[in-house]
């Protein structure tokens, strides 16, 4: 008689913690986040990891800690925080091993005020334990206003480089107006005096390039009801709004108007340049005006007729009943484009 014994298999399961980059299910992260919003973020959402794991951070942030559960938090008091962030952290499980993994922190920072600076708690000096010098931006030929907390009895000389200042308030010599004059990177010197020292403090300028606006038009005088066509002649510029001054508006960049109602309007066009940082982080819109006078007519402009519809390619003749007149014709495409024709000067016209 054979006897058998029994033999029993106990398959233990261990999870693999290793150090390498995000593998073996610890999965790397990629966070975006505004400045001071909450970031209701978890790393381990998108981890393949036992229970009971314990997070921690491996990289030291100025800007973030890492709770044990896995929830990335800002860290209390934390500024300057703009820009990419990539930092190691570490998962360790109830076996005692890790997983190790990274996450990239993307931190956008709201447009920055660039008309109303208070220098009051700025530290101009400099860097001092890896924190850099601040920088201010400001828009080429736009006014920016710099104070400083006013203290009954000192003195403040301000010394601005590459633009004109003047003081809003000739008593309260703490506040001044800047208009920048020329592109790039300068300084403004302050130096306050209490009546026995004199502390002198410089602080960084960056000076972006403002855009020009201009158009043009055929003519600054319309019928009613006619189409008036503008051709934006602006450079520097990424958008636009035009302001046609009886209550309509357009974005594009080369609109065509009709106006219902006889009188002088004022057109207005803003050229907008949009800036940013090389992070990607906003800096100041800066902006540039134009206007123009355009005269509308009592009477609606002269009946104009044609052949038919035509497709790309084909000519056709347009012409009008309109007696006693001066002819000037004008054809455009749908892009405001000149198109060309014979017959100008005559009540008939070919194109």
């Amino acid at each position: 008689m054979k006897n058998f014994n029994t033999l029993t298999f106990v398959l233990i399961s261990f999870f693999n913690f290793t150090n390498g980059y995000g593998q073996d299910g610890a999965v790397n992260d990629t966070v975006c986040i505004m400045e001071g919003e909450a970031i209701n973020y978890n790393v381990l959402d998108n981890d393949n990891i036992p229970p009971m794991v314990h997070a921690s951070l491996m990289t030291p942030s100025p800007c973030f800690i890492l709770l044990d559960d896995g929830e990335l938090m800002w860290k209390q008091g934390a500024e300057n925080c703009c820009g990419d962030h990539v930092l190691k952290y570490r998962l360790t499980g109830y076996t005692g091993n890790n997983f190790m993994a990274f996450i990239h922190i993307t931190v956008k920072c709201p447009k920055p005020n660039c008309t109303n600076i208070d220098l009051s708690d700025v530290d101009p000096g400099g860097p001092i334990g890896g924190v850099q010098k601040p920088i201010f931006y400001a828009c080429e030929d736009s006014k920016v206003t710099y104070y400083v907390d006013y203290v009954a009895g000192y003195t403040y000389t301000w010394t601005v480089n590459g633009g004109t200042y003047v003081f809003p308030t000739p008593s309260n010599q703490s506040i001044i107006d800047v208009i920048w004059n020329t592109v790039g990177p300068t300084t403004i010197q302050l130096m306050t005096n209490n009546g026995i020292t004199t502390t002198t403090e410089i602080f960084c300028i960056e000076v972006l390039p403002a855009p020009v606006a201009g158009f043009t038009t055929t003519m600054n005088c319309v019928c009613l009801n006619s189409p008036i066509s503008f051709t934006n002649t602006s450079s520097g510029a990424s958008s636009y709004y035009w302001d046609f001054g009886d209550g309509n508006n357009t974005t594009m960049p080369n609109p065509t108007h009709n106006y219902s109602l006889p009188g002088t309007y004022t057109v207005t066009l803003y050229a907008y340049s949009s800036n940013y940082d090389p992070l990607g982080n906003p800096l100041c819109c800066c902006v540039d005006s134009v206007q123009m006078q355009i005269l509308v007519e009592d009477l609606p402009g002269p009946n104009i007729y044609w052949v038919s519809t035509v497709c790309e390619g084909d000519s056709s003749k347009y012409w009008t009943d309109a007696v006693g007149c001066t002819y000037t014709w004008m054809v455009t495409d749908a892009n405001n484009n000149p198109v060309l024709f014979t017959g100008n000067g005559n009540d008939t016209i070919c194109v």
